[in-house]
């Protein structure tokens, strides 16, 4: 995972101010810090409509932390070119807002040294319990659409075991790493800390330079009506590669992808996780749903896609559905659209393989109206699959161990 080191001074400026503005609620004097940029004046106690310092006031050292306070932004534009920190902040929320974040290169601090090696989330929230984001736009500098490397740390949020969050009415586009990161507060001694948890509600990203939603680790947290385009690595991915950093009681409601989601299950215990009502828009040249898991560490609990509709790829190796190591895995009640006709060998409706658990109950494939197939779903000898109900064929499976190399 990017990591999101401190990047000292905070460079955020006003640009554009429009209208009236919000109204600005006044910091403790402990909140503000005096470390402007080279050639930037000296903060004030709280942030005008001339102030350099906003990023500033919101930034919190040492032990002091922002606590209880509402700064509503309606109205206002600000430019944000290295992020802005909260750290350990508790009952705080920031309505509405335009921010732009033109960091097109990793930031380096007035010695010329390169203080984030992977850039900044434009808004970065260490730790922290009831901190709320409502109404807010986000704009980076991305104008690709590819993942880039030196950029990658680049999110528009990045929560680090926040709790209770809120995240609401959200719009954010062009940012060259995810849409929203959620990662574990980490200590070298107790392990897991805390993890993020709490609710997002009405997000939509266009162009994301890494993933859309990232969801390394969580627990109780709920993502309702989210819309999804152009992400570089995937719309979903949950990416826990550690013991450290696995998804509990996760569930998204309301999901519009243009690509797959992915479990990239390196040894976490994940699950329960639920996905009901995604719409996958197109499908492409992988699977639609990729479960990937080492078996170091059993799932903590099931993972299920209900009411949910697929649009399978064209890969000749690929199906539509891959599960690869133990993973309980149902599907049920959802829509399997086949690849475009064109393609001489589409992919089959589900690969269970390496000791995989899955069941899929009461879905239909639709075949194309063009004449375009698919392959009736594979299960290999050390997995299990319980189908029932639906239109899917009956699925091939193997007896044996297969004599190929790279056997399942």
């Amino acid at each position: 995972m990017p990591g999101q080191g401190d990047t000292g001074s905070i460079d955020l400026h006003k640009s554009g101010h429009t209208g009236a503005g919000g109204s600005k609620e006044e910091p403790n004097e402990s909140f503000v810090t005096d470390t402007p940029d080279a050639g930037q004046p000296p903060c004030p106690a709280a942030p005008t409509d001339s102030s350099f310092c906003l990023g500033d006031w919101l930034l919190m050292e040492g032990q002091a932390h922002p606590t209880g306070f509402t700064w509503n932004a309606t109205g206002e534009s600000w430019e944000v070119d290295h992020g802005v920190h909260l750290r350990h902040p508790q009952n705080v929320t920031i309505i509405g807002g335009s921010f732009h974040d033109g960091e097109t290169a990793p930031y380096r601090g007035p010695n010329g040294h390169i203080l984030n090696q992977s850039g900044n989330a434009v808004f970065t929230v260490g730790a922290g319990n009831g901190v709320t984001f409502e109404g807010t736009t986000i704009t980076g500098a991305h104008k690709r659409t590819w993942f880039d490397w030196k950029m990658a740390g680049g999110a528009a949020f990045y929560f680090e075991g926040t709790e209770n969050l809120s995240v609401e009415n959200v719009n954010v586009s062009n940012v060259f790493g995810d849409g929203l990161t959620f990662v574990p507060q980490l200590n070298s001694a107790a392990g897991v800390v805390s993890q993020p948890s709490g609710t997002v509600d009405n997000f939509t990203l266009d162009n994301a330079g890494r993933i859309g939603l990232d969801i390394a680790s969580a627990n109780h947290l709920v993502i309702k009506n989210v819309y999804l385009q152009r992400c570089a690595y995937g719309p979903v991915i949950f990416e826990s590669e550690s013991p450290n950093m696995h998804a509990r009681n996760v569930t998204i409601d309301g999901l519009s992808t243009g690509g797959p989601i992915y479990f990239d299950s390196g040894g976490s215990a994940e699950g329960p996780i639920l996905i009901e009502n995604w719409t996958m828009r197109n499908s492409g040249s992988n699977a639609a749903i990729t479960m990937f898991d080492t078996g170091a560490y059993p799932f903590g609990g099931q993972v299920t896609f209900l009411h949910d509709v697929l649009h399978c790829g064209w890969s000749l190796d690929r199906a539509c559905v891959s599960l690869i190591g133990p993973s309980p895995v149902t599907v049920e009640d959802s829509t399997f659209y086949p690849a475009y006709p064109l393609h001489i060998k589409p992919e089959g409706l589900y690969s269970v393989t390496n000791h995989s658990q899955a069941s899929f109950i009461n879905n239909m494939v639709v075949p194309n109206p063009n004449g375009g197939g698919y392959r009736r779903g594979l299960v290999s000898w050390n997995s299990t699959v319980d189908q029932s109900g639906g239109n899917f064929p009956p699925p091939l499976v193997e007896t044996s161990p297969p004599t190929k190399r790279n056997a399942r």
